[in-house]
């Protein structure tokens, strides 16, 4: 099936840079994987969100949990919300 989509500009140059950044031919390709792992019935597979950085913040959480420095569910939402306001600073549209 052939799907034609009208994106802004700003969305198409992020979409052609998350297209390099992740290996990918075309965007295209890129968008195919990105709505099948989010549409596919049965699948929990989330592996698309789990950047380097995401990895390397959860490592460090571990690592702290293991030594008992753990946080409350306010510090983490705190940290988290920190990050995300970052990310969008970062990746505008």
């Amino acid at each position: 099936m052939r799907l034609e989509v009208t994106i802004p500009d700003q969305l198409y140059s992020g979409a052609q840079r998350a297209v390099a950044a992740s290996g990918f031919d075309s965007i295209d390709s890129y968008l195919t994987d990105l709505i099948s792992h989010d549409v596919q019935p049965g699948t929990d597979n989330h592996d698309c969100v789990f950047t380097g950085e995401v990895a390397a913040d959860l490592h460090v959480a571990a690592a702290a949990a293991r030594t008992g420095k753990n946080v409350s569910i306010d510090e983490f939402r705190a940290e988290a919300k920190l990050k995300n306001e970052a990310w969008q600073a970062n990746h505008p549209g």
